[in-house]
């Protein structure tokens, strides 16, 4: 009962305060959700890149081991992880 009237003792600006509030926090959420989903996009292209080199240098006659290392030092350069 308390909360329902400290709510009902607000004023139109308080009320307008807490609305800017609640849509502050939720901006920043979503805000937060892309920047996580743009970097597992950015993460995936990487990878899906350094899959292709893979791909190419044993298609060129490089075995799949040395492939694979040289691959793998590409992420390290990307700053990626493999």
């Amino acid at each position: 009962m308390k909360n329902q009237d400290k709510k009902a003792k607000l004023t139109p600006e308080q009320k307008e305060i807490n609305r800017l509030r609640e849509e502050v926090r939720y901006l920043r959420s979503k805000l937060q959700q892309k920047e996580e989903e743009q970097r597992r996009r950015r993460e995936e292209v990487v990878n899906e890149g350094v899959d292709d080199i893979k791909k190419k240098l044993m298609a060129g006659g490089m075995n799949e081991r040395s492939a694979d290392v040289l691959s793998l030092l590409m992420s390290k350069d990307t700053d990626t992880k493999k």
